[in-house]
């Protein structure tokens, strides 16, 4: 493929200039924002496992990429698509941080005690009075708001204005808290919101509160309050899939990892007074401490459980809720990560299971870990025969796991992880980051695209087709999306180097792509690009040495955004033309893109893009001693006596 040279306006003197690679324009008379230009005559060749050139499929040809439910776009429409959604997140992260930090920082430090008192009381009232639904989620969507937070003063001129319509019609006014979890309920479900009965939006609106509380002192590397990341992934949820589960899974597994990570590091500055002190050190930090580990992973595990137990039990209906509390939990424990796993175990895990038999905790264990927990002394409820919340807990959370409901759970946890994937990548901030850095926030999706794929062909029998269906949108706008940072990382590169370097190593890059070593872990060995996908392996592995020293030398780290560009681009174009293939050359026709099996893909001239090695056998090749640790159990255990 030669360079694709068309006419193109300088961003700094406006003038037209011949010989320009179209792909991002940077703007900085306009805030620093990244803009599509010009990409339409891109071009990608693709060829067949003999390095024989198919085809070559541009950027602007329609009806390329299938974003399920019967939608296609153009790979250049599906990136214009993207910069505006990266754009509305970055114009409602303007509106909502500021709204986000005050409520996190009105939060006291006795919260916890002051909610589980109003809690117990809610228990006694809902148990002695004959409440309707509505009004026990009247008391439900009240009794854990925040006194602390005050209203602003554009806040209060619109509660004035409203203050005679609501005496009229005899409705209480919320407090600022309700009034600003209403406002995040509803970006999360946005037009959707009708679709979600009023308790399943009391259960999410309970539940974005518990995260706001647990992340209210994280940020994220681009300064953000860390709540704002898992508001994006809820919102992304709740608008596509209609799944509270989904919600709350999603909203809920980054507590208890950044739990988990907080209890580590202070470990770490125990032993070594930093935090900072390379993965085999946190490891053995980690092997040291495991009985202590294990105990906190149940602690904090179990008290998510007992505070979303705590609030579902007053539902009248709760007895139609407890499968759904198993599933909730289930997703929570399978999307977690433990500190001892490389991001290829955690994948594994994910999508297959650990392939061995949960383990056990008994009801004693669990009453001993939470009885210093303010929410195990709820009043002694009569509904019970005097038994407390922790007694009720443990009794419902024996009998609560439901094999049958495993699939689903499956199938909810990959929704989960691409959707999270999908935002970490959207997440990576431009400003303060290297390029190696944001490769790596790349290669990372790489492997989870790759797994999550094998994956979904296994699951099509036992999946709807509105799910898979779900499964292939998000997993198309996953693709693309790691296809304009990567578009992003290499203009970022190109102009750094300039761009007579540039089309050398490009011109390098186009003759890799017919080569078998494209399909494999190892590069050519070309100096620029011995090794590329191992420089990142490591730094997954714990190793920086690698990476740090790439950012040095700006000609390979060049070779390594244009490889990282190519992958994308195959990741994304050739499972298009396998299914486009099938169509026209084959008439087999599916409702989505997983629905082929091996056999009939290769039927088609065009293969699946899978980089053959990668995962288990680079971590194996590294040397890393993660995952060989002993004695780490697993967040989800079969409760026996």
């Amino acid at each position: 493929m030669k360079p694709n040279t068309t006419t193109q306006k300088s961003a700094k003197t406006g003038k037209t200039r011949k010989g320009a690679y179209p792909y991002i324009t940077y703007m900085a008379r306009e805030g620093k924002k990244h803009h599509i230009s010009g990409i339409g005559s891109l071009e990608i060749p693709l060829y067949d496992e003999n390095g024989a050139r198919l085809s070559t499929l541009r950027y602007d040809e329609k009806d390329v990429l299938d974003m399920g439910f019967g939608e296609t776009m153009s790979i250049a429409d599906a990136l214009r698509y993207e910069e505006k959604k990266i754009e509305e997140i970055n114009k409602n992260n303007e509106t909502l941080v500021p709204l986000v930090r005050r409520l996190s920082e009105a939060y006291p430090e006795d919260y916890d005690e002051l909610v589980a008192k109003k809690a117990g009381r809610l228990w006694h009232k809902i148990a002695k009075e004959n409440l309707r639904e509505d009004e026990v989620l009247d008391l439900m969507n009240a009794y854990y708001m925040n006194p602390k937070v005050k209203r602003t003063k554009e806040e209060n001129e619109k509660e004035k204005e409203l203050k005679k319509i609501r005496d009229k019609v005899g409705i209480k006014p919320q407090s600022a808290h309700a009034k600003n979890l209403d406002t995040l309920l509803t970006y999360v479900l946005g037009e959707s919101r009708c679709h979600y009965s009023d308790v399943k939006k009391s259960l999410i609106c309970y539940t974005l509160n518990l995260a706001l509380y647990f992340h209210k002192d994280e940020t994220r590397k681009n300064g953000m309050p860390y709540f704002m990341h898992v508001l994006n992934a809820a919102r992304s949820i709740g608008n596509n899939f209609g799944d509270y589960i989904s919600i709350i899974g999603g909203v809920m597994h980054d507590v208890l990892e950044n739990r988990l990570d907080g209890w580590l590091k202070e470990k770490c500055r125990e032993k070594f007074g930093s935090e900072k002190i390379g993965k085999r050190r946190k490891l053995e930090v980690l092997a040291e401490n495991m009985d202590e580990f294990n105990r906190k992973s149940a602690e904090f595990y179990y008290d998510i459980g007992l505070k979303l137990f705590s609030h579902m039990r007053n539902l009248k209906s709760w007895e139609g809720f407890k499968e759904d509390f198993d599933s909730m939990m289930s997703v929570i424990a399978g999307l977690s990560r433990t500190p001892n796993t490389s991001y290829y175990g955690y994948c594994t895990r994910l999508l297959y299971g650990s392939g061995k038999n949960p383990d056990t905790i008994t009801g004693q264990e669990i009453e001993e870990i939470l009885c210093q927990n303010p929410f195990s002394k709820l009043g002694m409820d009569p509904r019970y025969k005097g038994k407390n919340s922790l007694d009720v807990f443990i009794e419902d959370i024996e009998k609560s796991h439901i094999k049958g409901s495993e699939i689903r759970n499956d199938i909810t946890r990959l929704l989960v992880k691409i959707v999270d994937r999908l935002n970490n990548v959207r997440d990576t901030p431009y400003e303060g980051v290297t390029i190696s850095a944001r490769n790596y926030a790349l290669f990372k999706s790489f492997y989870l695209i790759q797994a999550a794929e094998e994956k979904l062909r296994k699951l099509q029998h036992s999946s709807t087709i509105k799910e898979m269906n779900n499964i292939q949108k998000f997993m198309t706008k996953l693709k693309v999306a790691v296809l304009y940072q990567a578009l992003i990382n290499e203009d970022a590169i190109r102009r750094e180097i300039g761009e007579k370097e540039y089309r050398k190593i490009s011109k390098m890059i186009d003759g890799y792509r017919s080569k078998p070593e494209f399909w494999k872990v190892t590069s050519l060995g070309h100096d620029e690009l011995k090794g590329t996908l191992d420089v990142y392996n490591e730094k997954m592995m714990g190793k920086k040495e690698s990476i740090e020293s790439l950012e040095k030398d700006r000609i390979k780290l060049a070779a390594h955004a244009c490889v990282f560009r190519a992958i994308a681009e195959a990741y994304t174009a050739y499972p298009a033309m396998v299914h486009k293939d099938m169509a026209e050359k084959c008439r087999i026709v599916k409702k989505h893109l997983y629905g082929f099996s091996e056999a009939e893909i290769k039927e088609s001239r065009y293969r699946w893009y899978k980089i053959s090695g990668m995962g288990p056998p680079q971590e194996r090749k590294s040397g890393s001693e993660t995952d060989d640790i002993e004695g780490i159990l697993s967040f989800r255990r079969d409760i026996i006596n």
